[in-house]
């Protein structure tokens, strides 16, 4: 595990972004786009809801994105603030998944990277299937590339945490693509959000964890992965 995580922060602090929940209309909902039933409206699903709504931007259809929701002066609903989420977020479900406590637990070993490794190896020699092989395939090609790539579950939702250096980045169901950079030399973690509405809860869910580090935030519509899941995992010399 690398140790300005284990040093600095904790993953405790990381996994309860993941946990922070909309209880207003005030942060980021994912929304699937089924479809352009008009230009610049799309049917599209909340949830269990079904509606039709205006973006201004285009929307690439049966995709997922997280959004802004408001109400236009005539009462209807527009979407605003629109991120696609990553390809590998674009899967229902994922073959793999830790649950946060026992991932937690897990990164807290001396050798957590060797026993997550191992884990997929074993992992792979029994997937069933080409698609279950290639998910397992690209997290073993992200740690080959020095980036250690966990997906996990929380509330029935698939996400992924990604760590490289002093570099983590974290999917979460209300808070978007979060990025943190840490400069140990000054203590300050630097934060990218994609928008301005999860500053607050992203600030106020670090500081209870975090002692003597300053946090700064950026907002940036170019957040990416560390490491961009393949669509084929061939020779993966490992």
């Amino acid at each position: 595990m690398p140790s300005f995580i284990n040093q600095y922060l904790n993953t405790k602090s990381i996994f309860d972004l993941a946990k922070v929940n909309k209880l207003n209309n005030n942060l980021l909902i994912p929304i699937y786009v089924k479809k352009m039933v008009e230009m610049a409206k799309y049917n599209i699903r909340l949830g269990n809801r079904e509606l039709t709504t205006k973006s201004f931007i285009e929307l690439e259809e049966w995709t997922k994105y997280w959004g802004e929701l408001s109400n236009d002066e005539k009462g209807s609903i527009k979407i605003s603030n629109i991120q696609k989420k990553p390809s590998i977020l674009q899967n229902d479900k994922f073959p793999l998944a830790f649950d946060l406590k026992n991932l937690q637990t897990i990164l807290s070993l001396d050798d957590s990277i060797g026993y997550i490794k191992g884990f997929i190896l074993d992992n792979i020699i029994a997937s069933s299937n080409k698609e279950e092989f290639l998910f397992l395939s690209n997290l073993l090609l992200s740690i080959h590339f020095d980036v250690l790539s966990i997906p996990f579950i929380y509330n029935n939702t698939y996400n992924i945490l990604q760590i490289k250096n002093n570099t983590f980045i974290i999917t979460t169901n209300h808070l978007g693509l979060i990025k943190g950079v840490f400069n140990k030399d000054n203590k300050t973690l630097f934060v990218k959000v994609c928008s301005k509405v999860c500053i607050k809860p992203i600030e106020d869910s670090l500081k209870k964890a975090l002692k003597n580090i300053e946090i700064a935030f950026q907002i940036s519509d170019e957040i990416d992965l560390l490491f961009e899941f393949k669509n084929n995992a061939l020779n993966l010399n490992i």
